[in-house]
């Protein structure tokens, strides 16, 4: 279902991904989805490794991707899609965080850059998704701990990374987030 949504990844406090997904924004959707990679710890452990390859590009080398990209026939679209389903692709939602972990260098174009960066979250329609998923990791000598605040039409829940809900659980929210919508 076409549900927006924002998942942003933070290491040690540093804003690492920002990546807009259009389908299941729902808590039984891209929430159980992120909960099902968090649920190894081998996916957490590789994440955290290939967060080190996640950059955020400067409007300069923004400009040299779409100048590039234009140059490519709008008959031949293989490249251009090889390219940008890597990374800026609104369907890959949780699923990028596989391509982070398991060795895709990424490059993030999103208008919540660190400073000096630059960018455009792609296919973002007003900044007002409908679920947001932000993950907080910290590593301390080795040892990852973390946790989620999960956010649908505004009802809020968080969540540590070793106390994942399940997938009842995630659906009763879902309910609970319906009801609490209509108060609003």
């Amino acid at each position: 279902m076409g549900t927006r949504n924002t998942l942003r990844v933070y290491l040690n406090g540093e804003l690492k991904v920002s990546q807009y997904g259009q389908w299941d924004g729902y808590f039984a959707g891209q929430g159980n989805d992120l909960c099902r990679f968090l649920d190894s710890d081998w996916n957490i452990r590789k994440l955290v490794r290939g967060l080190s390859h996640v950059h955020f590009m400067t409007k300069e080398q923004s400009d040299r991707i779409d100048q590039s990209l234009e140059r490519i026939p709008d008959d031949d679209d293989t490249i251009r899609q090889i390219f940008v389903n890597r990374t800026w692709n609104r369907d890959l939602g949780v699923s990028i965080l596989y391509l982070i972990a398991f060795g895709c260098t990424t490059y993030m174009r999103t208008d919540e850059c660190p400073s000096g960066m630059y960018g455009l979250l792609l296919n973002k329609y007003d900044g007002k998704e409908e679920g947001n998923y932000d993950l907080y990791l910290n590593v301390n000598n080795d040892i990852v701990t973390g946790y989620v605040k999960a956010e649908f039409h505004g009802y809020v829940k968080m969540f540590a990374i070793n106390e994942l809900p399940s997938l009842e659980t995630l659906t009763q929210w879902d309910k609970e987030s319906a009801k609490y919508e209509e108060t609003l």
